[in-house]
């Protein structure tokens, strides 16, 4: 790397520069919210103010670096050049001046005066650029500050212009002006900067300005602006590296984020990748990058990121895809081309992952390149495992699916290898095999299936993954004896539970089986115990009448096994009710004959009583059930 320019000094020296500062089409957008960013900066300059007033101090206060790229050759005018790192904090500081100016400053001359040392450029006597740019999603409300118009007051680059505009209203307060907050609290603030973290997510207060003044229009609050502005321009001091190549770009970048600095991982990684196209970026980040973000927003395009590594060989948590995306796209050798190259199939790829994540919606899938009819049978087997939850085999699903796409694999393979999917999961659930380490087989299985060329050597060596011995995918026998002895109701697990009960009932009465939805509203379905999970006197006294040798050691051991569980809309109804009473007014027997209609819970009709041995025998009809449509090769 060449050697860079490198100083430190005020805010006012660096932006009172020939320079026109922008922001890349690739950076996202303004992002520091005024409760918490804005908030923290603004507290650091009512302090060093306090003190400039009271004390006479003319203290200076570093609040981070600003990374800049290499001017743009210009014949006439100012040059442009890129930010690659320090966005926030350059937009804010202008806000902060501009309210400054719009607020505190009455005379023309001087408001002009201020506009053109920190704000804009200026030819023939009108500003011809603002001296920083934001990117386009922020650049009209930023204008419109900067030249006194009328800006957008749903963006956050106006909320944080209002909420200076407010404090400035509000005069320095005790609370804005904390003698305990720190000096490096400048620092954390800007260690926000580029920033999605949880914590700023909550909703701003619309702060307006539109009471702010007198009848005269001026503030109620007496501030000595020239000094106000002081402390901005000149106490206020950054490390600025400028005029850094392209080629430098993105080992600048990577060596600021490389200590977990709160930029998102989406963020991150794109920033990266148009870093490494110095030349091309602009373009592929139209073609690939922006329908990306556009159709799947940040948290999916997260998720898809997440699976695109640990598909191509990294293993790893999420707080490491960007690190691994740039091992994966900058290997010894690279150039722009591969860089691009692997952009586009990542784009392309986007097509399959949408298949996965959202099955019920073509339109999205189109925007991602050609792909092909998916038949509603292949679409249904992923809606079902969308219901389990699919984020660990999702990378499995790629290389099934990009195969089915590319025509390796046909209707029936891809059916087959889903369902054995599906079985080793819930096989595992009913079995209690802890899920823990379900990523990781994944991911390894993964590698086990990539490289193999042929439909038949693929299927071939995906069920040899699957089968292996430490992967635990129950037997049919263990299958049975789990949905005999082990509960398959768990209080952490009932989504499951009821997926596996869904899919026996829906295979019990075939075509006929009516929709089964989760919820608490009327006519959804819920989990119901015959054997009753409070076990009232009344239970206990009929087992016992009926023979069963120990009534409590049933009801504890056999409560939340398969036998002793349906799925009703009646939860309610059913509640306590006995099993089996002809001489009350209903029974459970009597409620469930008339009024419910799933086999699942007609099937308890054929007793006439409720015991361990009942149960055991429902149980084995379950497992039955359970082996056929989760079947192993």
């Amino acid at each position: 790397m060449s050697k860079l320019d490198t100083a430190h000094g005020p805010f006012v020296e660096l932006i009172d520069q020939g320079r026109i500062f922008y922001v890349p089409e690739y950076q996202r957008a303004y992002s520091w919210r005024a409760n918490k960013s804005v908030a923290e900066l603004w507290s650091d300059i009512l302090r060093l103010y306090t003190n400039a007033i009271d004390h006479g101090r003319t203290d200076s206060h570093f609040i981070g670096s600003v990374v800049v790229g290499a001017a743009s050759t210009k014949a006439l005018g100012p040059v442009e050049c890129p930010i690659i790192d320090g966005q926030q904090r350059l937009i804010t500081l202008s806000l902060i001046v501009a309210a400054i100016r719009d607020e505190l400053v009455d005379d023309p001359a001087e408001k002009a005066e201020i506009t053109q040392q920190y704000l804009a450029h200026f030819k023939q006597d009108k500003i011809s650029s603002s001296r920083v740019r934001p990117g386009a999603d922020d650049r009209a409300s930023y204008d419109e500050i900067i030249q006194q118009g009328d800006p957008d007051k749903r963006t956050l680059v106006y909320k944080a212009y209002a909420y200076i505009v407010d404090r400035l209203y509000q005069g320095p307060t005790e609370e804005d002006a904390d003698p305990d907050v720190s000096e490096d609290s400048g620092d954390k603030a800007d260690s926000a900067d580029e920033t999605v973290n949880s914590d700023l997510v909550d909703a701003d207060t619309d702060f307006e300005d539109d009471n702010h003044s007198d009848d005269d229009g001026q503030s109620y609050v007496v501030w000595d602006w020239e000094t106000l502005l002081s402390v901005v321009g000149t106490q206020l001091e950054l490390v600025s590296i400028s005029d850094v190549p392209p080629e430098s770009a993105y080992q600048i970048f990577a060596t600021l984020n490389s200590k977990g600095l709160p930029l998102s991982q989406v963020d991150l990684t794109r920033n990266a990748v148009f870093m490494l196209m110095p030349k091309g970026g602009k373009r592929a980040h139209a073609e690939f990058w922006t329908p990306m973000e556009a159709v799947m927003g940040k948290e999916l395009l997260q998720a898809y990121l997440h699976t695109w590594v640990i598909r191509h060989g990294y293993n790893v948590p999420a707080k490491e895809i960007y690190s691994s995306a740039v091992k994966l796209l900058s290997p010894p050798g690279f150039s722009e081309a591969s860089v691009r190259k692997q952009l586009r199939d990542m784009h392309n790829a986007g097509w399959t992952y949408l298949l996965i994540t959202r099955p019920n919606i073509p339109s999205d899938r189109a925007k991602f390149g050609a792909g092909v009819t998916v038949p509603k049978a292949i679409v249904a087997a992923l809606v079902r495992l969308q219901e389990w939850g699919v984020v660990p085999m999702e990378p499995v699903l790629m290389e099934v699916l990009d195969r089915f796409r590319g025509g390796q694999l046909k209707q029936a393979d891809v059916l087959r290898i889903l369902s054995y999917l599906e079985s080793f999961v819930v096989r595992r659930f009913i079995a209690q095999v802890p899920p823990n380490d379900l990523r990781s087989i994944f991911a390894r299985l993964t590698q086990q299936i990539r490289r193999k060329t042929t439909a038949s050597a693929f299927e071939s060596a995906l069920l040899e993954g699957l089968s292996e011995k430490l992967r635990r995918w129950p037997t049919d026998a263990e299958l049975t004896d789990a949905m005999m002895r082990r509960p398959l109701y768990r209080p952490k697990g009932q989504r499951w539970t009821f997926f596996v009960l869904k899919r026996i009932a829906v295979h019990l009465d075939g075509k006929e089986a009516p929709q089964i939805v989760i919820g608490t509203t009327r006519g959804d379905y819920s989990i119901e115990h015959i054997l009753p999970q409070s076990f009232p006197a009344a239970w206990r006294m009929d087992l016992a009448s009926w023979g069963d040798p120990d009534p409590q050691e049933t009801w504890q051991t056999l409560v939340d096994v398969s036998g002793n569980l349906t799925l009703t809309a009646y939860n309610s109804e059913l509640s306590n009710l006995p099993f089996n009473q002809p001489g009350l007014k209903m029974d459970k027997r009597r409620w469930i004959k008339g009024n419910l209609r799933l086999e699942l819970s007609k099937m308890v009709l054929a007793n006439q009583r409720w015991t361990r041995a009942e149960i055991d025998l429902r149980s084995t009809s379950l497992a039955k059930t359970a082996i056929t449509i989760w079947p192993l090769p």
